[in-house]
């Protein structure tokens, strides 16, 4: 298989053996549908020397020039976290765009009061803090706050649950630390 290679495997915790792929995607209410994709060389492989070498990062970059060029009606774009930096953030930004990322729970943050890991903040607060929300003809329990963000600036993290008891563990998609720019 062209690129294939031993790559880190997150949903296993181990290296495999694979391609990668840099994915776009475009949903609303009424549409679904894939927009485009890059395959990822590892810098040293035969491809990239090739093809020339990018980032996953500089792909993702060129992901949302082709939404854009497209005029796919994006407002907000949404990535993994992995993708999370001030190089995609700002290159979505300077199109006018919005963008949401998951948060890895090891990122540092500052609090008004203190720096801490992300994974602490959610930890911390106070379950009267959780306000009831309704998106999309379901409710979610939420707590907002602006912060600074290590590598990124100020932006707005967010927790959320999908139930009054704030039952869950952080891990999972019950709890969704978001960014946005603030």
């Amino acid at each position: 298989m062209p690129g294939a290679g031993k790559l880190w495997d997150h949903a296993s915790g181990r290296f495999v053996h694979a391609q990668c792929l840099v994915t776009s995607h475009y949903a609303d209410p009424d549409r679904d549908y894939p927009v485009g994709l890059r395959q990822y060389f590892k810098h040293d492989s035969p491809e990239a020397d090739n093809h020339g070498f990018r980032t996953k990062i500089e792909q993702a970059m060129e992901l949302v020039d082709e939404c854009e060029e497209l005029d796919v009606p994006a407002e907000t774009y949404v990535f993994d976290s992995w993708y999370l930096s001030q190089r995609l953030a700002a290159h979505i930004e300077a199109y006018g765009k919005g963008w949401v990322s998951r948060l890895k729970t090891n990122r540092i943050l500052h609090t008004p009061d203190e720096k801490m890991k992300a994974g602490m903040w959610e930890g911390r607060v106070p379950r009267h803090a959780f306000s009831k929300v309704k998106a999309l003809d379901k409710n979610y329990w939420v707590h907002m706050l602006v912060v600074t963000l290590n590598g990124l600036g100020r932006v707005r993290v967010v927790a959320s649950y999908d139930n009054p008891d704030l039952e869950g563990d952080p891990n999972r998609l019950q709890l969704i630390t978001a960014l946005f720019r603030s």
